[in-house]
C-alpha cells in the first residue's frame, strides 16, 4: 500500500466508525471508534510498502482527528466557533490513549519490519 492508501484507509475507517458511534450511540467518538483506529493502524502498518512506512505513524492522530472535527461534532450543544474547539480539546483529551496508543503500535511496527529486511 502506498503512503496516500495508508491515509486514505486509515482515515477513512476510523470517520465511517466515528459517525456510526455518534450516530448509532449518540454522545461523542470513544471506545468503538478508538478500537477500529487501533486495528487500522496495525494493519496500515503492516501493509504499507517500507519506503511510505513513515505515514503509517502519523496516520493515526491524523484519522483521528479528523474524525473529531466531523463526526464529534454532531451531538452537542455549542453554536459559536469557541465552543466548537473546547468540545473539539476535551474529546482529542479523552481519547488520548487510543490515539497514542494506536500511533505507538505503528511505530513498533514499522520500526521492526525495517529491522528485520
Amino acid at each position: 500500500m502506498t503512503g496516500l492508501g495508508v491515509y486514505a484507509v486509515t482515515i477513512g475507517v476510523t470517520v465511517i466508525l466515528a459517525f456510526g458511534e455518534t450516530l448509532f450511540f449518540g454522545g461523542e467518538p470513544g471506545a468503538i471508534t478508538g478500537v477500529g483506529l487501533l486495528i487500522v493502524s496495525v494493519f496500515a502498518a503492516f501493509a504499507v510498502r517500507l519506503s511510505d512506512a513513515v505515514n503509517a505513524i502519523f496516520a493515526p492522530s491524523i484519522a483521528f482527528f479528523v474524525a473529531a472535527v466531523t463526526a464529534g461534532q454532531l451531538d452537542i450543544g455549542a453554536g459559536d466557533l469557541s465552543g466548537r474547539l473546547v468540545v473539539l480539546f476535551f474529546l482529542l483529551g479523552g481519547n488520548w490513549l487510543w490515539i497514542v496508543g494506536s500511533t505507538a503500535a505503528a511505530l513498533v511496527i514499522v520500526s521492526l519490519r525495517r529491522r528485520i529486511r
